[in-house]
């Protein structure tokens, strides 16, 4: 274990210790030259020992000896006066309730500015050294923000003149601010002026310091740092910054969430909180990058158990991995299983008895899923029929379905199957026990095989980055605030409802690719170009969230509405599962599209580009008697809710 005392930790406590006393000598000198005596009682002169005590306590409290004395800020100068005071108060204040004396109220006035002074002053002529150290051999910077976050990053560097940082000026757009001097630095100008300011004063660092911003704003800054040759770093958002204070590691390169027009998001932590208080939640697909944010999230509102389910052994290592390395209050339950193993299910209900489902696991790559459309269809459907029938078995208290915008006027089997899984939802949530639901949202950034690992696969590579076609686009939002908005959904929805995600605006892929090209350095910049390779099997140039034969229900909150069908559902899905089941291993593609369009007449699958690729999901070979009686997953009565 590293040694709490230091040289550097004795050498500031003691500095601090002898101010104290140097303080409180003055300050005695100067209260009997104020009354006109040469010294002041013995009483007076024994408070020394006790004053020093109380202060050297308060210093090692308060972590003083481990600062660096590279700066004075204004946070300093507030934890100096905080202590000082509350020290003074303490003692001399104790003193003066016993003794009356009303010296000791003078000399607590006296000792306590002539300490803050002493305190204050020491470090400001600590950090002359550190200022003329920002030479011209290091990189000149320029913060944008003239805040309290660009203040904080100012104190830190000044703290740290190891970075090799020489801090030029400011940037900011309040044109109040432009001319004036923060923390003796100035403010250059505008975003602007950003430009003319790099190539005059040779910038090689630019730092965005406005951590509450929208995305808007900071494409708007990064827009006019584009092509200057400067690395570009930011403050992260409110929600990374733990304690409200920036610290250096905590500045990062530029990621291209952080361009994202998103307003933050808001949800009624108390109500999530509540619902989810010692409950046992089982989360499907949790080694997934939704699943294990949720995992993460859910964690911290004290369930009574969490129970990982995944399919992949190496996802599942990971999640549990990180959740048992904090402190959490909830036991956690890895396991690894198919959620089409009906049996497998029956017994995880049985044994854990969830009270919450959130039920993330499927397969989603739609052109993948459109070769092996039969696996897509066995996971995606008949999986979630699985879990659908043993949550109502078990009278769970909320089953949750992760759906996709992909499952509106499906063109690909992973849509379709996405489409009927909110069918199924919605019928289980028909009857009155439990609360069954659908949230229906677009991509999450940053998840496993989406474009942006890809696009930054490819740019590491040198390019090109591949875009399918130059007008497709989609709805993206972070896993952040995807999980959130999915906690904050399930709270707000009536059993049986689609709950839709304000995704925002759509996005351009080709615009997205140009953002990530675009916080490269300058010299990769100009070797890296955009491929187009043509829209991809089961592909749409444009996703919607809406199908046209629903409404819209408004909910309490600004970014969840639910979407409510026109019609009820007037087939018979037992028999339409029965028959896509035998479909799905026996029967052959096209009537397994015939079978899926009697519950999604709008399903229009694109034809294969690949032909040879569908030999992976031809009809199963098997003996039909046999596997129905060992696999017995579509039996009158097995959807229909009791």
């Amino acid at each position: 274990m590293k040694s709490l005392i230091t040289p550097r930790t004795a050498i500031n406590f003691g500095t601090d210790f002898i101010l104290s006393t140097v303080s409180f000598g003055i300050s005695m000198a100067l209260v009997a030259a104020g009354i006109g005596e040469g010294r002041l009682s013995s009483d007076l002169l024994s408070l020394l020992g006790g004053v020093l005590f109380v202060r050297a306590a308060l210093i090692i409290a308060l972590g003083m000896p481990r600062q660096k004395w590279g700066a004075l800020t204004i946070r300093d100068i507030k934890q100096y006066t905080k202590m000082v005071m509350f020290g003074s108060v303490l003692f001399y204040g104790s003193y003066f309730a016993a003794s009356k004396e009303i010296l000791a109220l003078k000399l607590a006035v006296v000792d306590s500015l002539l300490l803050i002074a002493l305190l204050s002053v020491s470090r400001l002529i600590a950090s002359v050294p550190a200022r003329r150290s920002m030479s011209r051999a290091a990189t000149p910077t320029l913060i944008v923000g003239a805040g309290e976050a660009g203040e904080m990053v100012c104190d830190e560097i000044f703290k740290h003149p190891d970075l090799g940082l020489k801090l030029v000026g400011f940037i900011d757009d309040d044109e109040r601010k432009i001319g004036e001097r923060v923390r003796g630095i100035r403010v250059l100008g505008d975003r602007h002026a950003i430009p003319e300011i790099v190539e005059k004063e040779r910038i090689g660092h630019i730092i965005i310091a406005i951590p509450s911003t929208s995305g808007e704003h900071i494409r708007g800054i990064v827009d006019h740092c584009r092509g200057l040759g400067a690395d570009i770093q930011i403050v992260p958002a409110l929600k990374e910054i733990i304690d409200g204070t920036v610290q250096l590691e905590q500045i990062r390169p530029i990621r291209v969430e952080d361009l994202l027009h998103r307003d933050p998001v808001e949800i009624d932590l108390s109500t999530v909180k509540k619902s989810i208080y010692c409950k046992r939640v089982l989360i499907t697909g949790a080694g997934g990058s939704i699943g294990s944010e949720l995992a993460r999230q859910i964690s911290t509102y004290d369930p009574e158990k969490l129970i990982l389910l995944d399919i992949d052994e190496t996802a599942i290592f990971n999640i549990h991995r990180e959740l048992t390395a904090r402190p959490l209050s909830c036991s956690i339950c890895p396991i690894v299983e198919d959620i089409g193993n009906a049996p497998a299910m029956r017994a995880l209900f049985a044994y854990h008895k969830p009270d919450i489902v959130f039920h993330a696991a499927a397969h989603k790559h739609a052109p993948l899923m459109d070769v092996n459309f039969r696996r897509a269809i066995r996971n995606n459907v008949f999986g979630t029929l699985n879990l659908l029938k043993e949550a109502k078995n078990a009278e769970v208290q909320s089953f949750v379905l992760i759906s996709s915008d992909k499952a509106v006027k499906p063109v690909n089997f992973m849509g379709a199957s996405k489409r009927i899984c909110e069918i199924l939802t919605r019928r289980f949530g028909e009857g009155e026990d439990g609360q069954f639901v659908a949230v229906r949202f677009g991509n999450v950034l940053g998840s496993q095989g989406s474009v942006v690992p890809i696009f930054e696969e490819q740019i590491r590579n040198g390019g090109p980055v591949t875009v399918t076609h130059p007008e497709v686009t989609r709805y993206f939002m972070t896993i952040y605030e995807a999980v959130q908005l999915i906690t904050q959904a399930t709270v707000l929805a009536r059993s049986g409802e689609i709950q839709v995600l304000d995704m925002g605006k759509p996005v351009k892929i080709k615009d997205l690719a140009e953002d990530l090209i675009s916080l490269c350095s300058t010299s990769r910049q100009n070797r890296i170009k955009i491929k187009y390779t043509g829209l991809r099997q089961g592909e749409k140039l444009d996703e919607v969230l809406w199908s046209e034969d629903e409404e819209v229900r408004v909910t309490s909150h600004p970014k969840i509405n639910a979407a409510v069908p026109r019609h009820g559902i007037d087939i018979d899905l037992d028999a339409v599962m029965d028959s896509l089941w035998w479909a799905v291993h026996w029967g052959s593609k096209e009537e397994i599209v015939e079978i899926m369009r009697t519950l999604i007449p709008e399903f229009c699958p694109q034809e294969s580009f690949e032909k040879d690729l569908e030999e992976v999901a031809l009809p199963l070979s098997y003996d039909v008697e046999h596997s129905i009686e060992s696999q017995p997953l579509a039996k009158v009565g097995y959807v229909e809710p009791h």
